[in-house]
């Protein structure tokens, strides 16, 4: 499992597993970081400090996949300036934290000079004799491809298509105007990974399932010819082709079979700045999963804004960062997910959408803490000192994050979970509360049928606030399983509880 650690220089990922004892875990952080752990706690105010049992499994602690410990660690920071800090000086920009650093006795990050171990094999790292006592050539040359990165331009896309419910969009846009669109703010994406076919409307689709003349076009728009692949060349004992078919064919199977249908957003605690949107630590987070789960979804992308205006470059380091860390912890580590990443912005008073996916290169270098932001030139990242990037066959100190990303055709769909009960998080509008319940229930009469009141909780927002009235997950999942049962094609209705329903309607103040 992934088990996240909060510090104060960020956000440190370490893989590990439910029956380590957290003495391991600790080892392993200390020797990779070169820091020195001085707390480890289960609450970010260290009130539920857990470092004096270290012999303890983590599954004792109740620690799961994707989980956060909040660590005081002592220490030099590996990787957190040198190089890559002078190359952000040398391309006009600075590097935000350039510069050695450490984190001090107090827990603040300071200045450190010459700290940096003059033996190690790479700037950051120890030496190698301090790794392992003996080593062949062969061990040194694959030990220093793990820290090399070749850019390669054109990357596999594994997301063919992204639709988006047309309601949640609306709705998220139109609170982002009451700021002018000067306020980024970002939300999680909830909804199923499908076959490319799948999805309405999209090319795939078309040409499975549309008219010959759909079928044609959308032949055309892949670069397929009639009905053919590679494969299927392959399968029939073909020897000879044309290269101009051959190549349509390769376009056609390198084409990615998977895509995203989005049916709710979830907008988690956050705070702007003038570097983009910092997530917080979000109570609610464990129960918005568990209703995702009850309804059959799960986090499919991550949706970000920012101010209108921006020219040069489509998406910052600091916007590639969080993205991928979303992505790294929804499908545990994968590399080639069509988790997608959805960016809006104002053009001309309208919002734009665009969609993209993130290469399995941009996520290995996130997950490897191998980028750093520059705050002059927000769309190229500099690399860290521990690690060298190739580009076009030459080191590179600097990396344009176009390199990153797949742009991802957008569609719109109406989602069955999407509703206009009040968001949380939000500073200004409607709330949350009993009233807002009250204004969905109230519209059904005193003994509303399943069928009626499962339509009008249908709405992913009113579901989650639920939660803070069934203190049972498994009271909110027998309720999202029903909602989901009566409002979702295909599905065998379930009756809603009646002990739930007198509950919801007393809690919003109606007598039934």
């Amino acid at each position: 499992m992934l088990v996240r650690l909060r510090t104060k220089v960020g956000m440190w990922r370490q893989e590990t597993s439910e029956g380590a004892p957290l003495a391991e875990l600790i080892a392993t952080v200390e020797h990779d970081k070169s820091v020195r752990i001085n707390k480890v706690s289960l609450k970010p105010d260290f009130s539920q400090e857990i470092q004096d049992q270290r012999a303890k499994p983590l599954r004792e602690f109740g620690i799961k996949h994707g989980d956060i410990l909040y660590v005081d660690a002592e220490g030099a920071v590996p990787g957190s300036g040198g190089a890559a800090g002078a190359s952000a000086s040398k391309n006009g920009g600075g590097l935000a934290g350039a510069g050695p650093r450490k984190i001090d006795a107090h827990g603040n990050l300071v200045k450190a000079e010459n700290e940096v171990d003059p033996q190690g094999f790479r700037p950051g790292l120890q030496s190698l004799r301090t790794q392992k006592l003996h080593w062949t050539l062969t061990d040194m040359v694959e030990f220093d491809q793990r820290y090399t990165f070749e850019i390669k331009g054109e990357q596999k896309s594994f997301c063919a298509s992204a639709s988006l419910d047309a309601d949640s969009c609306n709705r998220f846009q139109i609170y982002l105007q009451n700021f002018g669109f000067l306020q980024p703010r970002c939300a999680y994406l909830y909804g199923k990974f499908v076959d490319a076919e799948d999805i309405p409307g999209s090319v795939e689709h078309r040409a499975k399932h549309g008219s010959e003349d759909e079928k044609k076009a959308a032949a055309a728009a892949t670069g397929a010819t009639a009905g053919s692949s590679v494969s299927e060349l392959k399968a029939s004992g073909r020897r000879q082709i044309k290269v101009e078919d051959l190549e349509k064919m390769v376009k056609q199977d390198e084409r990615p079979e998977k895509g995203v249908i989005v049916h709710a957003f979830y907008e988690p605690l956050q705070e702007a700045s003038a570097e983009g949107v910092q997530l917080l630590e979000d109570p609610r987070e464990e129960k918005v999963e568990a209703v995702a789960k009850a309804l059959g979804l799960e986090k499919v992308g991550f949706l970000f804004s920012h101010p209108p205006g921006r020219e040069g470059y489509t998406i910052s380091t600091h916007e590639v960062s969080n993205a991928a860390e979303q992505a790294l912890e929804a499908t545990d580590g994968k590399m080639d997910s069509p988790f997608v990443v959805v960016k809006v912005t104002s053009e001309s008073g309208n919002a734009s959408f665009d969609a993209f996916s993130l290469t399995p290169q941009c996520l290995e270098m996130v997950a490897e803490d191998a980028i750093l932001s520059m705050r002059d030139a927000p769309g190229h990242s500099a690399v860290n000192e521990t690690f060298t990037v190739i580009v076009e066959k030459k080191g590179a100190e600097v990396v344009d994050n176009d390199f990153f990303i797949k742009r991802v055709p957008i569609l719109s769909h109406t989602s069955p979970f999407a509703g206009a009960f009040p968001r949380y998080n939000r500073i200004q509008g409607d709330q949350p509360s009993a009233q807002a319940l009250k204004r969905v229930l109230e519209p059904l009469g005193r003994n509303p049928s399943d069928a009626a009141l499962a339509k009008a909780l249908a709405d992913f927002q009113v579901l989650i606030y639920l939660t803070e009235l069934f203190d049972s997950e498994e009271d909110i999942t027998s309720i999202a399983r029903s909602v989901a049962s009566h409002v979702v094609p295909g599905q065998e209705p379930v009756p809603i509880q009646e002990g739930y329903k007198l509950l919801m309607f007393s809690m919003a103040g109606i007598e039934n």
